[in-house]
């Protein structure tokens, strides 16, 4: 859930990492011959000074919007060059300045761009593989940065922002809604930025799930993602995700989910069909693990909150408590059939979920816990319940068709 959201935008991370670079690196084309060190062709170009125009269409990108270039030349110092460019087109607006000094150093800067993702969604998501070629992608993109361009390669620090952005992925059966970013490096060349990079959004869901408002805060070294924290609001109450990094290579992560204040209505068609309704409130934790085959759910508890009972009814199975009771006893608890059938609600002091989808020591996969008795203490009726699964929890907990969301190791 929120493990996955937070996976997720680490491959976006990666993809906006390597979109950010081309674009630097297509602007230094402007200035620089085929093939030619960049430095070494831009302090060759002869010292002209005007204004050359024309129209760049993106070869290497197909679908790419056509884009109208400008680029005003003139002289800077005894020997230096200077170019101010301009490129607009169909969601694109970007205005840069490269200047060669003296000596041949290359120093850009980008002043401002502005992306609107949704004029380049097509042919970003081809140019991104077969993986990403069903996302839809909106929002706006901006983005400054300065630095220099030499032989060994691009140096410098750029900042790049997000607003108003959405994203619906329907292979990973992913929406997010309302989102917004903020990616500073600090480092062009290592490709690090600074501690406080953020994440957010209102609203989506992952598969049948739905999220609300969350969050994360996170740093990028290299190939290196470091999640310092992540939480967003789920199934009515909140999901916060510990301390975790992965690699933008693998993509792989395991971190510890402590929820608080779910609400146990909005689980049930999450959990083994034993509770017809519910009305409560569970906290706990649980493990999620993210690989090449998708986002896995391992073992967790979750447990009613102390203090506050819960208003369950079951579903309908006569004979679950009555049939290992001889008739002598059953005679003093007139409403336990009525139990049974989810005619009587029931009042439980204690209800606890536990889940271990390898299986524990005894071969369980899961098990619900509860005590309580009727609501109505005319009956008397005390209930202490304990119900094993056994098996895979797939065939009992169903996500979605074709859903990369499961427990454990898909057993």
């Amino acid at each position: 859930m929120i493990g996955r959201a937070a996976v997720f935008a680490g491959e976006r991370v990666r993809a906006w990492r390597q979109a950010g670079q081309r674009s630097v690196f297509a602007l230094g084309a402007f200035l620089a011959a085929p093939g030619a060190p960049v430095a070494a062709a831009a302090s060759r170009l002869p010292l002209l000074e005007g204004e050359l125009s024309g129209v760049f269409t993106a070869l290497k990108i197909p679908g790419a919007p056509d884009l109208h270039w400008k680029v005003g030349l003139s002289r800077s110092g005894a020997s230096g060059r200077e170019a101010e460019v301009t490129i607009e087109g169909p969601g694109t607006a970007v205005r840069a300045q490269v200047r060669v000094d003296d000596a041949g150093q290359v120093h850009w800067r980008l002043i401002s761009s502005r992306i609107d993702l949704a004029a380049w969604n097509q042919a970003a998501a081809a140019r991104l593989g077969s993986d990403w070629s069903q996302v839809l992608a909106q929002g706006i993109v901006t983005a400054q940065g300065e630095g220099t361009w030499g032989r060994e390669g691009l140096a410098g620090r750029a900042r790049l922002s997000l607003e108003a952005g959405r994203l619906e992925d329907p292979q990973r059966r992913l929406v997010l809604e309302g989102i917004a970013a903020e990616l500073a490096f600090e480092d062009l060349a290592a490709r690090r930025t600074s501690a406080d990079q953020s994440l957010r959004w209102q609203g989506g869901h992952v598969d049948t799930i739905t999220l609300g408002p969350g969050q994360m805060k996170f740093s990028v070294d290299g190939e290196q993602v470091s999640v310092a924290e992540a939480s967003g609001r789920i199934w009515g109450g909140e999901v916060k995700l510990a301390a975790f990094g992965f690699s933008l290579e693998k993509m792989e992560a395991s971190v510890l989910a402590r929820v608080v204040g779910l609400d146990v209505a909005q689980l049930l068609p999450f959990l083994p069909p034993v509770l017809a309704a519910a009305e409560g409130r569970l906290d706990g934790s649980f493990t999620v693990r993210r690989d090449s085959s998708g986002i896995q759910i391992g073992a967790g508890r979750l447990s009613l909150q102390r203090g506050e009972p819960a208003e369950l009814r079951l579903a309908s199975t006569p004979g679950l408590l009555s049939s290992s009771l001889p008739a002598t006893v059953l005679k003093y608890y007139p409403g336990l059939g009525k139990i049974e059938t989810g005619e009587i609600p029931l009042q439980a002091s204690l209800l606890e979920v536990a889940f271990t989808p390898e299986g524990d020591a005894e071969g369980r996969t899961a098990s619900i816990h509860l005590t309580g008795g009727p609501v109505d203490p005319k009956l008397r009726a005390p209930i202490d319940l304990t119900i094993n699964v056994r098996g895979s929890l797939e065939s009992l907990v169903k996500f979605g068709t074709n859903s990369r969301l499961r427990f454990g190791g898909g057993r």
